[in-house]
């Protein structure tokens, strides 16, 4: 059986709960001008009424009439076998239901138990009884119950309740007791409010006669665990303590007698004991009952002549222990802090100083700030919400704005038409924290509506509670022109240097014809008209002018061989009629020749139609000059040369096992690498090609030439 508060009619929005008020107002309307002569038939009517409303199987109408020994039934439903009145232990249950509201559950076997002796046996799993009040007295019961376990919500036990209150009503016209019962009435109120109290405490509270025997145990003893009120009446008070505490009963017993003794003369004794197979220590106060100055007399000591009360006080002696514990640390913490108390306090006093030198130093710091960032050479604006809140005065003089008019403006709105896509998604980027910062080239438009090319970058500012987006922009809008006429005038370069390239090409071709054909012609028939001149001179006239006849030939075929090697060197004559890689295997073995000590090994692996017309003198031309450096700089035995194709497109490939080339002649300019070198990189370079130099461990270079074009 458990207890609920004292409900007050409170508003309950739920549905629920407007169903019972507006029955219950319709219920009041119809009933309220009723005669005093139908009281009785008002409460039959009022529980037939709190059936159609919630569903039960008992219900009773009850009142105390004038004690706890009978009771009075006004209506009933579902019981025919209570009957008009109640006593014994029927009443004294009634009484006991009276003093607030009640339910009961199935777990709750003893108060199911009170509430089927009170309806003569009935089959209870749940229900609720609700006082009803006379005279601000709880002197009846309104109690439905179930057969079926059911829960009550919150609604229904106020709708009881205002039921209750009815009922009340009409049980004051005619149902008042007189003048004498009243006053007894108010005898057992007292009684009952003095039972409530001591039930409401949490030690054990044990009335005891003057033979020491059990009176009453207040409703303590259920969560003690040492069964009901009711159930250890007339006991010995000795025996129950050494129930109690499992102590030895002739131990508990000689205890409590010499308390007993004491009580007579000094009217309280309290003590402390602990159990012997636990730590649990119990306090108890004993004390004699007394109307004013004088006890009470014998005749009525049998009811009540002193009370004990015991109390479970091992937790506190526990926190007592803790207590003195945690005081004893406590003190020594104050000790050792109360030391470093002195030290603390002249630390503190000292940082309290550098705070002050460092508050003069920040300020300080903070004015030269904002003459930096408001005279540096580079724009400055803080962006929140998208919107600009801060710009320095370069910022404003870049894009011809005054602090009035940029203040609060959009920053994309002065982002040009093309950018602003671009330029949200970085800095919605940088917000989201997707990415530390952005560094890019977009246009911004001034004032003016005049475009500006602007180096931006975009930073989170950090540590603050709005995202705020930091932006330096500086006007490259100049350098932009200057690159672009630089990248003209690279172009006409390009295009000049291709053109003397061509030239001389075609101007050593040129002379590479007139020296074949023209003076290689002459000095061959110079030679030839010579030696016929010498055969016909008969060989025994003029044996010294035959002499120098002879080395003249001699010098002329000298002539003639050098003019050859010149015009070979100037343009082979069979890179246009035998093809490039013809050309290669004769200028490798002429270099071999040449250059004994030094072994060439060449791999070709294409054909020559796969070979475009313009790369074959750039491959001729860079080859002739990589070998040539070889011999004059390398020192190299062993040389590799490789002419294929793969699927980037074809590759030229010259390494040496020589001296190695210097790292720092690698990573010069083409100005600083000599006119070989250089006049390579610019071959390959203006024919859609890479020229690469590596060193080759741990000696030796190799050039790799690509042309990742198609072939």
């Amino acid at each position: 059986m458990s207890k609920v508060p004292n409900s007050q009619p409170l508003y309950d929005p739920s549905s629920s709960a407007q169903l019972y008020l507006s029955k219950l107002a319709e219920f009041s309307k119809a009933n309220l001008e009723t005669s005093q002569a139908e009281s009785s038939a008002i409460i039959d009517k009022a529980v037939d009424f709190i059936r159609e409303v919630i569903s039960f199987d008992y219900a009773l109408v009850g009142s105390v009439v004038s004690n706890s020994d009978r009771c009075r039934v006004h209506a009933t439903y579902g019981i025919d076998n209570v009957g008009k009145s109640l006593d014994g232990q029927a009443a004294m249950i009634m009484s006991v239901l009276t003093r607030g509201i009640t339910t009961f559950g199935g777990a709750e076997a003893h108060a199911i138990e009170m509430a089927a002796t009170m309806l003569k046996g009935a089959t209870i799993t749940a229900g609720i009884s609700v006082p009803i009040y006379v005279d601000k007295q709880p002197l009846g019961l309104l109690a439905i119950y179930c057969k079926n376990e059911q829960t009550f919500s919150t609604s229904q036990i106020i709708f009881l309740e205002q039921m209750a209150g009815l009922i009340s009503y009409y049980l004051q016209l005619n149902l008042l007791v007189p003048a004498v019962g009243h006053a007894a009435q108010k005898v057992v109120e007292a009684k009952i409010e003095w039972e409530k109290a001591i039930d409401s405490f949490p030690q054990l509270v044990i009335v005891l006669d003057a033979f020491e025997r059990i009176v009453r145990v207040n409703r303590a003893i259920y969560d003690w665990g040492l069964g009901t009120v009711s159930s250890h009446k007339g006991s010995d008070v000795s025996q129950f303590i050494s129930e109690l505490t499992k102590r030895e009963p002739g131990d508990v017993h000689n205890e409590w007698q010499e308390a007993w003794t004491q009580l007579k003369s000094q009217g309280l004794i309290e003590w402390e004991s602990i159990s012997p197979d636990s730590d649990i220590t119990l306090r108890y106060s004993l004390r004699t009952l007394k109307t004013g100055d004088t006890e009470l007399n014998v005749a009525t000591q049998h009811n009540g002549y002193a009370v004990l009360i015991i109390e479970d006080i091992t937790k506190l002696r526990h926190l007592e222990k803790e207590r003195e514990e945690y005081t004893n640390k406590l003190e020594e913490q104050v000790k050792r802090r109360t030391s470093l108390l002195l030290s603390v306090n002249e630390r503190l006093n000292k940082e309290l100083e550098e705070h002050k030198r460092n508050k003069i130093a920040l300020q300080i710091s903070k004015a030269r700030y904002t003459h930096l960032v408001q005279n540096t050479l580079a724009g400055i604006c803080i962006i929140e919400n998208g919107c600009i809140e801060f710009s320095n005065n370069r910022f404003l003089e870049i894009l011809g704005y005054n602090p009035l008019e940029i203040g609060g403006k959009k920053f994309i709105g002065i982002v040009a038409p093309d950018y602003r896509k671009q330029v949200s998604a970085e800095i919605a980027k940088v917000i989201a924290k997707q990415s530390a910062d952005y560094f890019g080239i977009v246009k911004l438009v001034d004032n003016h509506y005049t475009e500006h090319w602007i180096e931006i970058k975009l930073d989170l500012l950090e540590g603050e509670e709005q995202a705020r987006v930091l932006v330096n922009i500086v006007d490259i809008t100049k350098l932009k022109q200057i690159e672009e006429t630089l990248r003209e005038n690279e172009k006409h370069l390009h295009i000049l240097s291709s053109q003397l390239i061509s030239a001389q090409e075609a101007e050593r071709k040129r002379l590479a014809a007139e020296l074949h054909d023209g003076l290689g012609q002459e000095l061959s028939s110079i030679k030839y008209k010579i030696e016929s001149t010498v055969n016909g001179v008969q060989t025994t006239c003029y044996p010294q002018c035959k002499s120098m006849m002879h080395d003249t030939i001699e010098h002329i075929r000298m002539a003639i061989d050098e003019t050859r090697r010149m015009a070979m060197d100037l343009r082979p004559t069979m890179l246009d009629d035998l093809g490039v890689i013809m050309t290669i295997s004769w200028f490798c073995r002429r270099f071999q020749e040449t250059y004994q000590s030094i072994k060439v090994h060449q791999v070709i692996q294409v054909q020559e139609q796969n070979i475009r017309e313009v790369l074959k003198v750039v491959i001729y031309r860079v080859l002739q000059e990589a070998l040539n450096n070889v011999a004059k700089h390398a020192q190299a035995s062993e040389v590799y040369v490789s002419l294929y194709q793969d699927a980037q497109g074809l590759c030229l490939e010259i390494e040496d096992n020589g001296c190695g080339i210097s790292t720092k002649l690698k990573h010069k300019s083409d100005r600083d690498m000599g006119f070989g070198l250089s006049s390579m990189r610019e071959r390959v370079e203006q024919t859609g090609g890479s020229f690469n130099i590596i060193e080759v461990q741990p000696n030796g270079t190799r050039l790799e030439m690509n042309w990742n074009v198609a072939i």
